[in-house]
């Protein structure tokens, strides 16, 4: 059974954005009582979107050397620069804000 690079590339890049939008969907659950109340996210989560969008971003690029299609690259870096941007924007708090009853 031969594996085409045209269904390689497509499955790396359906991985890459689901691993970087999952993990920016657990930030924001995690962190969502602290983003609505204005706190925004803490470091670790800032740590842990960035290590996924990096880990995104190389299977992107082994997907884009198999098969260099520019639409889905248009796509993914949209993606990629939309939920950076919100994560970008949220104000980060370097140590655990005081939780109260």
């Amino acid at each position: 059974m031969k594996i085409s690079k045209k269904k390689v590339s497509l499955t790396l890049y359906i991985v890459s954005i689901t691993l970087m939008f999952s993990v920016w969907l657990f930030v924001v659950l995690v962190s969502k009582r602290f983003i609505f109340s204005g706190e925004g996210i803490g470091v670790y989560s800032v740590l842990v979107y960035y290590a996924a969008a990096l880990g995104s971003a190389f299977l992107w690029w082994v997907s884009y050397l198999f098969s260099k299609n520019r639409r889905l690259s248009i796509i993914y870096w949209l993606i990629f620069f939309a939920l950076t941007v919100f994560i970008a924007l949220q104000p980060t708090w370097w140590a655990a804000p005081g939780i109260s009853s």
